[in-house]
C-alpha cells in the first residue's frame, strides 16, 4: 500500500463521502491534538496566564462559540471544505481563539478577559442569527432530556463526593450534555455517529450508549485530574481542554439539530 493510497483511503475518502472517522483517522487527530494542548500549555504558562476557574471559563466559551461557528458549514452558509468542518475547523477556530486571548492580554491587561468573553458572545449570536430554527420540539427534547440526565448525575457524584471541585462537575455537565444531544439526534431524527468508539458503545447498548460512554469515561478521568491537580497545574489545564471538547460537540450537535441539518 503506497503513502497516497494510504491517506486516500482513510483520510480523503471519508472527509468527501462523510462517512465520519476510522481508526486510522481517529489516531492521527488524537496524536495531534495531544501536541497541540502541549503547545497551547507552554504558550499560555509563559504568558503569565493562571490555570484557574477564570480561565476555564474562556475555555468553554471557545468551545461554545466554536460549536456554533462549526454548525455554519452544516447549514450551508460556509463552503465545506478542510478548514470549516471537522477536524480542520477546530483549528480554524482555536487558533485565532487564544492568538486574540493573548493579545489582549499583552494589549489590555486590565480589561482583556471582559473584551475577550464580549467578543465570543456577540459572536456566538450573530451566528445564530444567521440560521432558522427548523425543529422547535428539539429544544424541549434537549432541555427534558438533559436535566433527567444531567441534574441527577451532578447532584449523585457530588452527595457522594466522586467529584469535588465545580469545574469537574462543569465538565462532566458538558460532556454528558453532548452525549445527550447525540442521543437524541440518532434516537428520534435519523441521525448517525460518525465516531468509532461511539458506534461501538451505540452498537452495545442502541442510542442511549452515547450517555452511557460519556459517563464511564469521563468520571474517572476527572477523578484521576483532581488528585494530580495538587501535584501539577497541568492536569487542570487537560480539565479544561476536555471541557472544551464537551462544549463545542455539544452546541453544535444541539443548533445542528435544531436547526434541522
Amino acid at each position: 500500500m503506497d503513502v497516497s493510497f494510504f491517506i486516500k483511503k482513510y483520510f480523503i475518502l471519508p472527509f468527501n463521502e462523510g462517512t465520519g472517522y476510522n481508526i486510522v483517522n481517529t489516531t492521527t487527530y488524537a496524536v495531534l491534538l495531544a501536541i497541540i494542548t502541549y503547545l497551547l500549555y507552554y504558550l499560555l504558562k509563559k504568558q503569565k496566564f493562571k490555570f484557574n476557574e477564570e480561565l476555564f471559563f474562556d475555555f468553554i466559551l471557545i468551545g461554545v462559540f466554536g460549536g456554533t461557528f462549526h454548525v455554519l458549514s452544516d447549514y450551508g452558509i460556509l463552503k465545506r471544505n478542510l478548514i470549516t468542518v471537522s477536524p480542520g475547523i477546530w483549528l480554524t477556530i482555536s487558533i485565532p481563539s487564544f492568538m486574540s486571548l493573548i493579545f489582549l492580554k499583552i494589549c489590555f491587561p486590565k480589561n482583556y478577559r471582559k473584551i475577550f468573553r464580549i467578543t465570543l458572545v456577540v459572536s456566538t449570536f450573530l451566528c445564530l442569527f444567521l440560521m432558522r430554527v427548523r425543529y422547535i420540539q428539539a429544544i424541549a427534547q434537549i432541555i427534558c432530556f438533559s436535566v433527567i440526565l444531567i441534574a441527577p448525575l451532578l447532584y449523585l457524584v457530588k452527595k457522594i463526593k466522586i467529584l469535588n471541585e465545580k469545574t469537574s462537575l462543569y465538565v462532566l455537565a458538558l460532556q454528558v450534555l453532548d452525549g445527550t444531544a447525540s442521543f437524541i439526534s440518532i434516537q428520534y431524527y435519523g441521525y448517525f455517529e460518525q465516531h468509532v468508539i461511539g458506534n461501538l458503545f451505540i452498537s452495545l447498548f442502541g442510542p442511549f450508549g452515547m450517555v452511557i460512554m460519556k459517563i464511564l469515561f469521563i468520571i474517572p478521568i476527572l477523578i484521576f485530574l483532581e488528585n494530580e491537580e495538587k501535584k501539577d497545574n497541568s492536569a487542570f489545564f487537560i480539565k479544561m481542554i476536555i471541557g472544551v471538547l464537551g462544549a463545542a460537540p455539544a452546541m453544535r450537535d444541539s443548533i445542528r439539530l435544531i436547526m434541522g441539518v
